[in-house]
């Protein structure tokens, strides 16, 4: 998902162009003293103000950076300050203000302000604040408030608040608000306020406030096989799943975890292997074990532990006697 943005950003900015093979000759005209004050041109080093049309292979310009087009950067290059440009401003590492018409692109870090038309992209971290058009894409951490139209993805931990008008996503740990009209999604931990239109989802554990208009979960995905750890045979056991509970508050259409925790309100269904705390739902349904009050129409549960009840239309609790498994209102161990 993330590369599919990251290549369509890059294409609608036109910046998807190879790092040039051969280093261009720079030319400039500086008018200062010993890489200091207000040059014109491709200058590789300045301290100042720099105007240029098209940024080579630059190694550390420090001021105010004018450009009007960046093709892809060098890993070493740095834009300290202030940086604006159509297709760019673009370099290894960004620290200060970064304004693209288009695009602002760092192929290591990104830190302070950055807002651009379309997308704001970094292979490495993006640290401050970011605001875009189209997509923020971050292949490292993401730390701050993000702003995206569509789309704000980082591939580790986005800590922070990050609103999208379409999708936040994190192959790592979430934490602090993310808001997202449609969809929310981590492969690792959520904590704090996750809100969206759409869907909340996560691989392990939701903490904290949780809403979405119609689907919240977690799913218990098998444990991630060590570093090193010998190749399993054919006749291997399969690793156990982990646990992937949702914590707090949860508000929803629908409910989906291996763990629900806390208070958890549906529309329609909250499902879970275990349930501790309250469940509202027209359809509370738990495989394993209850352990709370479940109201709903409908009420499911194998096993009551503690002081666990069934209030509702019809409620089931497989491991009463037969005569009390299904009853009216209200059910409970016996």
């Amino acid at each position: 998902m993330s590369k599919s943005l990251a290549l369509l950003a890059f294409v609608l900015a036109g910046c998807a162009a190879p790092g040039q093979e051969e280093e261009a000759p720079h030319r400039s005209l500086d008018l200062g003293y010993a890489d200091y004050g207000l040059s014109f041109g491709d200058s590789p080093r300045w301290r100042g103000i720099r105007v240029n049309f098209q940024d080579g292979a630059f190694q550390d310009v420090r001021g105010l950076n004018l450009t009007l087009w960046t093709p892809k950067p060098e890993p070493d290059s740095r834009l300290i300050g202030i940086a604006a440009g159509l297709c760019g401003p673009g370099a290894g590492r960004i620290t200060g203000i970064s304004l693209g018409l288009v695009s602002v692109l760092a192929l290591e870090r990104m830190r302070g302000l950055q807002a651009s038309g379309l997308a704001t992209i970094s292979e490495g971290r993006i640290c401050g604040i970011s605001a875009s058009g189209l997509a923020t894409i971050a292949k490292g951490d993401l730390c701050g408030l993000a702003l995206s139209g569509i789309a704000t993805l980082a591939r580790q931990n986005m800590t922070g608040i990050q609103a999208s008008g379409f999708l936040t996503l994190a192959e790592g740990n979430m934490t602090g608000a993310h808001l997202s009209l449609f969809s929310t999604y981590a492969e690792g931990a959520m904590t704090g306020l996750n809100v969206a239109g759409g869907a909340v989802l996560s691989g392990t554990r939701l903490r904290g406030i949780n809403l979405a208009g119609l689907g919240l979960g977690a799913e218990a995905w098998p444990a991630p096989a060590q570093e090193g750890a010998p190749l399993a045979g054919p006749d291997a056991e399969t690793p156990p799943p982990r646990r992937a509970s949702v914590e707090g508050l949860s508000v929803s259409l629908r409910i989906v975890a291996d763990e629900l925790l806390g208070l958890s309100v549906a529309g329609a269904q909250c499902r879970a292997r275990v349930m501790k705390g309250v469940s509202v739902a027209l359809l509370n349904r738990f495989a394993e074990t209850q352990q709370g009050v479940a109201i709903g129409l409908f009420n499911h549960a194998a096993a009551l532990e503690g002081f666990g009840c069934q209030l509702g239309l019809v409620n089931h609790v497989a491991e009463n006697p037969p005569l009390l498994r299904w009853l009216p209102v209200f059910n409970t161990r016996f």
